[in-house]
Formats: C-alpha cells, sequence, structure tokens
C-alpha cells in the first residue's frame, strides 16, 4: 500500500505496542499454529493450515540441531549443507517455502515462549506474516524450526 493517508502495519512490533494491544489474546497454552494464526489475524492475513510434510521437514532439522547442539538454516559445519528448500524438497513438498529456528538454552521452553522470541524479529515477523499458506513446526529440548510454504499447483 502507498498513497497519502495509507497507514501500513510494521512487520516487527515494539514491545510496548504487544503489552499495550496484543497480550491478552496470546495464551502461554497455545500452540505454535495457534499462536501464529492469530498474529495473522491481527495482520489480516490467511491463517495458516497445518502441513505433515512441513511438519516433518521442521521435526527432522530440529532433531538435526539438538544432536549437533547448533541452530542453524544449513545442516552441516561447511556452509553448504542442506539448505532449508532442499529439506522441504526431500520431503515431498513442492513449492516456496521459508524457515524460522530458534534456540532458547532451556529444554523446558514453550510454544509461546518461542512465538515471544520471533515476534519481535522484523525478520521473523516477515515468514510469520508471509505469503505462505501451510506450516509445519518442531520443538525438542530448547530448539525449534517452524517452516512456512506454499505449494505449486
Amino acid at each position: 500500500m502507498s498513497g497519502k493517508g495509507s497507514q501500513r502495519r510494521p512487520l516487527s512490533i515494539s514491545r510496548e505496542e504487544w503489552d499495550d494491544n496484543w497480550k491478552q489474546i496470546f495464551e502461554p497454552q497455545d500452540d505454535m499454529l495457534t499462536l501464529m494464526n492469530r498474529a495473522r489475524e491481527l495482520h489480516k492475513k490467511t491463517p495458516y493450515r497445518y502441513n505433515e510434510k512441513l511438519d516433518n521437514a521442521a521435526r527432522k532439522h530440529t532433531e538435526w540441531q539438538v544432536k549437533h547442539k547448533t541452530c542453524s538454516h544449513f545442516e552441516g559445519f561447511d556452509g553448504f549443507g542442506a539448505s532449508p528448500e532442499v529439506r522441504v524438497a526431500a520431503v515431498g513438498y513442492k513449492g516456496m517455502c521459508s524457515e524460522n529456528v530458534a534456540w532458547s538454552g532451556s529444554d523446558s521452553v514453550t510454544d509461546k515462549n518461542i512465538f515471544d522470541m520471533w515476534k519481535f524479529s522484523a525478520g521473523h515477523m516477515a515468514n510469520i506474516l508471509g505469503d505462505y499458506v501451510d506450516l509445519g513446526y518442531c520443538l525438542i529440548d530448547g530448539y525449534a524450526t517452524a517452516v512456512f510454504g506454499r505449494e505449486e499447483i
């Protein structure tokens, strides 16, 4: 949107705006799909739908992060490991994708804790509010992966 009088909601928000306006609709026990869909609703975006293939890609990558004790978008320590696109194709998902990863430093972290880490980051919020329709997510021992996708038709 552009032009006189148009207002664009920023992809990330200040802590004050979050605390004042949005906090009451996000509950500590909510799962990631619910949390992301509530954020998308606030930005007038179509809700995500759970996707088993993307969920599988997210789980496999999270397991890799746990095994190697690293938080990375790329599997492999030389920088040439499997990218999100390669991992998504490997599970049979055909389309564009993006990914958020996180490490909390605690194995007692919740989906809400991970979402709270991502919500103040413009890059992470760009994925959460992006032009994707499918979501896969996994959280193991403080490591998390969210995979966003839009399948080719």
